[in-house]
């Protein structure tokens, strides 16, 4: 005989709303191994969870798993799935709901982006040496999904325990209830305030962290070199069409510009032949070196590298302002000025400098430098932060929140000592905070009333497996 247990949340509830009774399917029926079955199921005492056996006929009997629940008071425990709120699809938030037990928890996931993005390809879908599907993957692939909404969250109520969110579409505001709610929205390109540069963003200035950034990017370059090679416009605008400007010398802006350079010298010059001559690239970073992360060796050689290519690459130089100029015949072109006191005219500029929290992370930061709300009244901030990141503890939980919430990937900062925002990091975390909800958290009563002050208890020790 085998004996299966409904998990498909088959509770029903008798008429005097005092006992819960159990759906069985029984496969192979009788009146005996009826009445033996529910008997058994009786026996197992308060606060235990018999998990489901299997007997065969030739075959052993399977281990009985039994764990005891933190104020258990009703078996109703056993067939519910805590959900687990994840806002964000970035490296933490997609790695963590592909990896979370479906079984064990109602997976939902918040973000504006209905796919995961290969960051470290993106720089080659700019150019088109790869296309844009080769690098995302759609969020509703993940097996398992409870739901997925397209939208942004706007804020938290943590009494409630609900997600404020607004429709990306139309702006159209809802709220959703969690369990547990995982903050891995990532961050956003820094401007640094730099005149210019955002008004101008999306027309000769491009960030390059989203697809659609790589998209802009690819547009411009092509639109550059249309402009370039009709006849009739003068020498020195067709050199500020061709001239390319790349702001920052982290990971993303190093890998642009190489591929930047090896699209014009391979693909260009084949398209192109008479306009190679007006071709310029320059990197402008503000700090001493290029790739401050990594080994001193390996960024000296990759400077030289640069240089030898013929690459401007200006160190110590910061962009101080994007401006317009006018001159001659109503003819308008964009300059970026530097720390230097010279000027660049250019016709695509690609700007990642810096990382700066999203408007979710930073509408927190402002509600913790006004204490005070317009009645007067004290404030209670859900996030401590620290330049611009979420605290974590070590297990990555956010403090007081019971272990309710967390944050991970570039948005959080341990108390220990911040982490690279780096995709490696992100992923590493969330394939720690997986195992900790499906080894340890599963446990944990979220529905009774008496956890509800009660502290997530501390998991035990992880031995991650990829």
């Amino acid at each position: 005989m085998i004996l299966e247990r409904n998990y498909g949340h088959k509770i029903s509830k008798n008429l005097d709303g005092k006992r819960n009774s159990f759906h069985f399917s029984i496969l192979k029926k009788s009146k005996k191994s009826l009445v033996s079955s529910m008997r058994s199921a009786m026996a197992v005492p308060r606060g235990l969870h018999l998990a489901p056996l299997s007997l065969s006929s030739g075959s052993a009997p399977r281990d009985i798993v039994m764990t005891r629940s933190f104020h258990q008071t009703t078996p109703a425990h056993a067939f519910y799935r805590p959900r687990v709120v994840i806002l964000g699809s970035g490296w933490a938030g997609n790695t963590l709901a592909r990896r979370l037990d479906k079984k064990r928890f109602d997976v939902r996931v918040i973000s504006p982006a209905n796919h995961f993005l290969f960051t470290p390809l993106l720089p080659s879908t700019a150019v088109g040496t790869l296309e844009f599907r080769a690098i995302q993957e759609p969020i509703r692939t993940i097996e398992g999904l409870g739901k997925y909404y397209q939208a942004k969250a706007l804020g938290i109520d943590k009494e409630k325990q609900l997600v404020q969110c607004s429709d990306v579409f139309k702006g159209t505001p809802f709220d959703v209830k969690y369990d547990y709610l995982c903050v891995a929205p990532g961050n956003k390109t820094n401007t640094f305030n730099t005149p210019g540069v955002a008004d101008r963003e999306g027309k000769v200035v491009f960030f390059l962290k989203h697809l659609y950034h790589a998209r802009q990017i690819r547009n411009r370059v092509l639109e550059c070199f249309e402009r370039a090679s009709n006849e009739h416009i003068s020498s020195v605008e067709r050199d500020r069409l061709l001239s390319f400007m790349v702001v920052g010398g982290g990971p993303t802006s190093c890998e642009f510009t190489t591929e930047l350079y090896d699209f014009l010298r391979a693909d260009v010059s084949k398209w192109y032949p008479d306009l190679v001559q007006h071709i310029s690239l320059t990197l402008a970073e503000a700090g001493p070196g290029l790739l401050g992360n990594f080994h001193r060796s390996l960024a000296d050689y990759y400077l030289k590298a640069l240089r030898q290519k013929k690459i401007d690459v200006r160190t110590n130089t910061a962009v101080i302002g994007v401006e317009e100029r006018q001159e001659g015949d109503c003819k308008q072109y964009t300059v970026a000025k530097l720390a230097d006191g010279t000027e660049v005219p250019f016709g695509t500029m690609v700007w990642s400098a810096g990382l700066a929290p999203v408007k979710f992370v930073a509408r927190q930061q402002r509600q913790s430098e006004n204490k005070e709300d317009q009645d007067g009244n004290d404030k209670d901030p859900i996030f401590e932060l620290e330049r611009g990141r979420i605290v974590v503890d070590d297990y990555l939980r956010v403090p007081n929140t019971h272990g309710r919430i967390f944050a991970m990937g570039d948005c959080a900062v341990t108390k220990s000592g911040a982490l690279p925002p780096t995709a490696s990091v992100a992923e590493q975390q969330a394939y720690y905070l997986g195992d900790c909800f499906n080894k340890y958290y599963h446990e944990f009563d979220v529905r009774n009333v008496a956890n509800q002050n009660q502290e997530l208890p501390l998991p035990g020790p992880i031995v991650s497996t990829v």
